[in-house]
């Protein structure tokens, strides 16, 4: 056995009574019991061989049943979190080896209940003939399946040959076979690198296998010259086996706009053109192409205007022409088929609830300064990051925003990629004047933001989430190559 073995007094109980993205408090003198998390039950499916006999030829799975705990409490005069809250309620379990209890950062490993709610409560003894005891509160919760599991993370720099920036990272595993069970390392396993490097730099994207080998496709693009800059990548399944790749040409002032695509990892390409040919319709930053399925594809231009594919990137046709915005859309992101946003300079943001079938503005964001990146993360509940190294968020689908402060950094660089995963957790690429690039990650769905240990770089560009513990990222030059660093949790 390795490391540190806990026991209870090593672990602290937090409460976060209204939701994501509000306060946590620390909750002392609580016992949390056995906690239960199924995990979907299996049923055999049987055929009956020559012999008359049961044999098992198959399984299918249930849904996981809640999970269920119970908390328990000294009765005082005060009233306890427990008997005055019924809404669901996120509960952070933390476990530590040194540090505070009351310090939300000392955790070495932590787990989130997702919107726990009280299903019942129990008063122990409260009245004995003879003993005196202390009188407990006691209440059972249910909480979404799954729990949370996070653990520090920490970034090691993966080795890359190419000497020019690189300005995006895509990951395109997903479950699809019977016997893929999505673990983590499936999830990332295999992507897609965007390059820019200047006048002298070509379109050479970066296929990464095997977990992390990286490797020039086996054909650039495009050709030479600085508006050959791949600046935003996505990938997707186009059949069972064919992963079509696409990599959005940097949009510049007189230049036509341009998407390439590849169905055979960069051997060949074909370049689809978007806009007028000096319109300079391209992509302006990591975020500005978004894939949700082959048939729904967003671009978000320069000039106001939003591209739309639904034939998997064959052809792009404005959705918006500029009617909301004159200036550039660096960013768009959607949470389903149906709600998004687009957000560039000036503050402006564009939302769309009827997949982009009509766009209206949605609220300028404070100060109105650019906006360099976004995450929706539902219909209601959306981050921004600006050049001003600010942070904002919406809780009303973009209508009205507010500043998160208080993380380190906040207010200085730029924030330059922002990805949720899930209502708690979420990554934040955030760069210094210098520039020096830092990720972020919250665990409380960006009430807090703690900054990971990130290798030595010049500035960071984008950020891809493989899951609560694992993410890439990737930045401008550094000691003579682009900057690549795959970040895990740091027990690993």
């Amino acid at each position: 056995m390795q490391g540190k073995v806990y026991t209870q007094h090593d672990g602290g109980l937090w409460a976060q009574p209204d939701g994501p993205n509000t306060a946590v408090t620390y909750q002392g003198c609580h016992d949390v019991d056995d906690i239960d998390e199924p995990l979907g039950d299996v049923d055999l499916i049987f055929c009956i061989d020559a012999s008359q006999n049961f044999v098992p030829v198959g399984e299918s799975r249930k849904p996981p049943d809640p999970v269920k705990l119970t908390i328990s409490t000294l009765s005082t005069m005060q009233l306890d979190f427990l008997e005055s809250y019924n809404c669901p309620m996120g509960l952070y379990i933390l476990q530590r080896s040194c540090g505070k209890a009351d310090a939300f950062t000392s955790y070495d490993r932590g787990f989130v209940l997702q919107s726990a709610r009280v299903t019942g409560r129990k008063l122990g003894s409260s009245v004995h003939h003879v003993d005196d005891k202390e009188v407990m509160n006691s209440a059972d919760l249910t909480a979404y399946p799954n729990i949370i599991r996070f653990f520090p993370a920490k970034g090691v720099r993966v080795a890359d040959a190419l000497t020019t920036e690189l300005c995006d990272i895509y990951f395109y595993n997903q479950t699809r076979c019977w016997n893929d069970c999505g673990s983590s390392d499936r999830v990332c396993k295999s992507g897609l690198l965007a390059n820019y490097g200047g006048a002298a730099a070509k379109v050479f994207p970066q296929n990464i296998t095997n977990y992390g080998t990286i490797a020039n496709t086996a054909t650039q693009p495009g050709a030479v010259g600085a508006t050959e800059a791949g600046i935003s990548v996505s990938a997707f399944y186009l059949t069972k086996t064919i992963v079509r790749k696409l990599v959005a040409r940097m949009g510049v002032a007189g230049s036509q706009g341009v998407v390439y695509r590849t169905d055979d990892d960069g051997t060949t390409w074909v370049t689809v053109n978007v806009g007028g040919a000096a319109a300079g319709h391209g992509a302006m930053d990591s975020g500005g192409l978004f894939v949700y399925d082959q048939f729904r594809i967003w671009l978000a231009s320069n000039l106001g205007y939003i591209y739309f594919s639904s034939d998997g990137g064959v052809s792009y046709a404005a959705q918006e022409a500029g009617a909301i915005h004159v200036g550039a859309y660096n960013a768009i992101n959607f949470v389903d088929e149906k709600h998004g946003i687009a957000v560039g300079a000036a503050g402006v943001t564009a939302l769309t609830i009827d997949g982009g079938a009509t766009w209206f503005a949605g609220g300028v964001v404070t100060g109105a300064p650019a906006l360099t990146s976004v995450c929706m993360c539902d219909a209601n509940i959306i981050w921004v990051g600006t050049a001003t190294g600010l942070l904002f968020y919406s809780l009303d689908g973009g209508l009205t925003w507010a500043n998160r402060a208080g993380w380190t950094g906040s207010g200085v660089g730029d924030v330059a990629d922002i990805s949720f995963i899930n209502p708690y957790v979420g990554f934040m690429v955030s760069n210094t004047a210098a520039p020096v690039g830092t990720l972020f990650r919250t665990v409380n769905g960006g009430w807090t933001w703690e900054a990971i240990t990130t290798p030595t770089n010049s500035g960071l560009n984008a950020v891809h989430v493989c899951d609560v513990n694992n993410a890439w990222v990737v930045g401008k030059v550094n000691a003579a190559t682009g900057f690549v660093a795959k970040f895990t949790a740091a027990q690993a």
